[in-house]
């Protein structure tokens, strides 16, 4: 196994802080909201 490998927790953690620091929690929050934008704009619209 290479160990220069990360996963992606590790890479969030080094990029943004660990869960509950300012930066990190601004992380998450723009995560979720694209996600659910994308999940509204990929859902099929039955009407």
């Amino acid at each position: 196994m290479n160990p220069n490998l990360q996963t992606l927790d590790e890479l969030i953690d080094c990029e943004y802080g660990v869960v509950g620091t300012a930066a990190r929690d601004e992380f998450e929050a723009g995560f979720e909201a694209f996600k659910t934008e994308l999940i509204t704009t990929e859902t099929p619209r039955h009407t």
